[in-house]
């Protein structure tokens, strides 16, 4: 899809790693056409894990699916996540060329409390390496906290 040609950079497959507020973190991610949707999406799928440490005294696992598109009616580019934990995030965003960012804004959720907001921004940092940033926040007074942040290199 001609909307989508912006987010090639993405296809292929990126290793990471990164902190968080629960500690150190390795990513593996696989971006990709499916070919079974005619080319209107962007898969996603990624795995998460956070070793046993200090901050995280049992470790944790998480995968997760999603999907990235372009609405033509509101001329912004959709981000839909499923985790693992039961979570579904719908993200509305665009792409800044100055900066070389992406940026989406959550709009609806599912399991997750009414009054999140939440961000996440996709940095290009070269040809082969993009950052990652997760904020969230409770309430319209508190600034964005920045909960992860991990750097992806792309190994295929």
């Amino acid at each position: 899809m001609e909307d989508l040609k912006i987010f090639r950079f993405f296809l292929g497959e990126f290793s990471g790693e990164g902190n968080s507020d629960w500690g150190f973190c390795n990513k593996r991610s696989t971006y990709s056409y499916p070919f079974n949707l005619s080319g209107n999406f962007i898969k996603l799928e990624w795995e998460l894990s956070f070793p046993r440490q200090e901050k995280n005294l049992l470790g944790d696992f998480v995968r997760g699916t999603g999907f990235i598109t372009y609405d033509k009616i509101i001329d912004n580019y959709i981000l839909i996540l499923f985790m693992s934990e039961g979570y579904i995030q719908k993200y509305i965003g665009n792409y800044n060329s100055i900066n070389e960012e992406f940026d989406f804004d959550l709009k609806d959720s599912s399991n997750l409390p009414q009054n999140l907001e939440a961000k996440i921004k996709f940095k290009l940092l070269s040809d082969d390496e993009f950052e990652e940033i997760y904020s969230w926040r409770m309430n319209k007074e508190e600034d964005f906290h920045t909960y992860l942040k991990i750097q992806n290199q792309r190994i295929k």
